[in-house]
């Protein structure tokens, strides 16, 4: 058995008022575009299984491969979420793509998400820029590394 994750993290968002729940701005924007074009380019999965965190960037983000659903699990950790909390969020993430998942499935998540994941996934903690992409594969319930583009699509 063999399982293709692909993790985004949401392109820039709007920053103008940090507390609320912005979309994208104009460079996030180009970023989704040339994200768009790369994924067009580099996979040819048509309508993949997508999942977005709930938070409006990631849905911007995520919109550009396809139709996608939201899922409550990926999104980042919030003030009133302890370690502990957040941690086992994360974990039940990856147990749901190891046993339910498609065998290609796409998400879009956070900053404080994708390097907890990787993590507890590969034990690195893998920082990934905006609008950036990892592909993992599970085969045998061993998780594996495959590439990372930052802001793919970026000449």
């Amino acid at each position: 058995m063999k399982k293709t994750l692909i993790i985004l993290r949401h392109a820039h968002r709007d920053t103008s008022e940090r507390s609320l729940d912005n979309g994208l701005d104009e460079k996030g924007i180009e970023q989704v575009a040339r994200l768009k074009k790369f994924f067009a380019e580099n996979y040819s999965v048509k309508n993949p299984q997508a999942f977005s965190s709930p938070k409006i960037r990631c849905q911007e983000t995520i919109a550009a491969i396809g139709k996608f659903e939201t899922m409550d699990l990926l999104d980042e950790r919030d003030l009133k979420e302890n370690e502990k909390e957040f941690l086992a969020r994360v974990e039940k993430f990856m147990d749901w793509w190891k046993t339910e998942a498609a065998d290609f499935c796409v998400i879009c998540s956070h900053g404080d998400w994708i390097p907890t994941f990787l993590y507890k996934a590969i034990r690195e903690p893998l920082d990934l820029k905006k609008a950036g992409l990892i592909e993992m594969n599970l085969v045998s319930d061993e998780i594996f590394l495959k590439n990372i583009f930052q802001d793919a699509g970026r000449k």
